[in-house]
């Protein structure tokens, strides 16, 4: 007697891991991430020069 082929995923979200390996991110699967935290992905502006010398941005 078979039971077939069986796979179990170890990730809450598997659709989200799908494209591991495959590149970075879109912005979709970020948005996924982000919605279990209550985040979304935007843009901020950025401050001038001045204020971020010495900032781990300039790194």
């Amino acid at each position: 007697m078979s039971l077939g082929h069986w796979s179990v995923s170890t990730s809450p979200y598997p659709e989200i891991g799908s494209g591991a390996g495959k590149g970075n991110p879109t912005v979709e699967t970020l948005n996924k991430i982000g919605e279990v935290f209550g985040l979304e992905l935007g843009c901020v502006p950025r401050a001038p020069h001045a204020a971020r010398e010495g900032s781990a941005a300039d790194v």
